[in-house]
């Protein structure tokens, strides 16, 4: 049976991280939770690239090798673990898909050009984004689509289902969410 993973930098509340997880679907936070004074070590220390990032990692890090395709929130904090998991990869699982994906629009310090593609795809719903910096485009309306191309291969119709249907709910809440605060 294939597997996916969704691996986001928020916090372990977050309502899509939620709404996926009610769907069977495994999820994951980037960094481990730390006290504010290591957050500004750790900022720091992945900021500069210092070796052993890996020790800020998730626990999802001892599994991750188990999954067919892990989807990976696009974010600085972040760049630098599709490198280290296509390496751990290498030795254990190199047939695993890696997605690189900004659900948010590229900001200022984010760097798309220092995840490499030799690591992973990258996606993004921004269309700009996917002109300036030649990233996949997806979007809420073909993210079926998109499932299916990307990784159809690795679910069953049923996860692919549920993949598609909390992908959808959760565009639609933010969409109401917008609509509310304007």
């Amino acid at each position: 049976d294939k597997k996916i993973l969704i691996l986001s930098q928020t916090n372990k509340n977050d309502y899509a991280l939620n709404e996926w997880r009610k769907n069977g679907i495994d999820t994951g936070i980037t960094l481990k939770e730390q006290p504010k004074l290591l957050r500004a070590v750790r900022r720091l220390w992945i900021k500069f690239h210092l070796p052993f990032q890996s020790m800020w990692y998730g626990d999802w890090k001892k599994r991750f090798l188990n999954y067919d395709c892990v989807l990976l929130h696009g974010t600085w904090l972040a760049e630098d673990i599709p490198h280290w998991m296509r390496q751990q990869a290498e030795k254990h699982n190199k047939d695993i898909k890696l997605i690189w994906w900004y659900w948010n629009k590229v900001v200022a310090q984010d760097h798309p050009e220092r995840v490499s593609e030799w690591d992973c795809e990258k996606w993004s719903f921004d269309k700009k984004d996917t002109v300036v910096h030649m990233i996949l485009r997806t979007s809420v309306q073909n993210s079926y689509i998109y499932a299916v191309h990307i990784c159809a291969f690795l679910f069953s119709l049923e996860i692919l289902i549920k993949l598609v249907t909390s992908i959808i709910l959760y565009a639609c809440d933010c969409a109401t969410s917008i609509i509310l605060f304007c």
